[in-house]
C-alpha cells in the first residue's frame, strides 16, 4: 500500500511538473536584453528597447531610431518615458540626422536634470518646469520635457525606493554623457 500511495504521489507530482513545464513554455519568453532602459513591466516598450539595441549593435542606425521612438513616445504605467532618450539621440546621429539628435539629447538632459532634482516639476494645477530657484522656464523644450515627466501619475515615481533604482537611473545619466561626449556638445 505505501508503495501505491508514493507511487501516486511521483506520478502526481511528474504530472505537476509537465504541466508546470507546458505552461511555462506557452508563456511569452522574457526580453532578451539586459540594458537600463527596460521597464519590466511593458512589454511592448522592453521589446521594442530590445529590438533597438539589436538594430544599433548590427550598425542599422535608421532601424533603431524607429524602434527607439515609437517606445520614447509610449505612455508608461506611473513612470515618466525618458531612459531612452540619451541612445535615441545617438542612433539619431549615427544615422546622420544630426539636428534631430542635438533635438533630442537637449531633451534627454533637461529629462535627466528634472531626474536629478536641478528642475522641477511645476506645482499641481500649473503646466511647466521649474529651474534651480523655482522660477518658471518658458521655452517650447520646458513644455515637451514637462509632457514627458510631469503629473500627477508620475510623483510616487520620483521617490526612489532602492538603491537599485537610483543606480538605474545614474546609468541612464552615464549613457546621456558619453552620448554627449560623442556628438561632442
Amino acid at each position: 500500500m505505501k508503495r501505491l500511495l508514493l507511487a501516486v504521489a511521483t506520478l502526481g507530482c511528474s504530472c505537476l511538473a509537465v504541466r508546470s513545464a507546458a505552461s511555462q513554455a506557452t508563456s511569452e519568453p522574457r526580453v532578451a536584453c539586459d540594458t537600463p532602459e527596460l521597464v519590466g513591466n511593458d512589454r511592448v516598450y522592453d521589446t521594442l528597447v530590445c529590438s533597438g539595441l539589436s538594430q544599433f549593435n548590427s550598425h542599422h542606425f535608421t532601424a533603431a531610431v524607429i524602434d527607439w521612438a515609437r517606445a520614447s513616445q509610449m505612455d508608461l504605467d506611473e513612470m515618466p518615458n525618458f531612459r531612452l532618450l540619451p541612445k535615441l539621440a545617438l542612433a539619431y546621429w549615427k544615422a546622420g540626422d544630426p539636428a534631430k539628435a542635438s533635438e533630442t539629447l537637449g531633451e534627454a538632459k533637461m529629462a535627466l536634470e528634472v531626474v536629478a532634482g536641478v528642475k522641477h516639476c511645476a506645482p499641481e494645477g500649473k503646466r511647466g518646469l521649474l529651474d534651480e530657484w523655482m522660477k518658471p522656464i518658458v521655452d517650447s523644450l520646458a513644455v515637451t520635457v514637462a509632457n514627458r515627466m510631469c503629473g500627477e501619475a508620475y510623483e510616487d515615481w520620483y521617490h526612489r525606493d532602492s538603491i537599485q533604482a537610483f543606480v538605474r537611473d545614474a546609468d541612464v545619466m552615464r549613457i546621456y554623457l558619453e552620448t554627449a561626449k560623442v556628438m561632442h556638445t
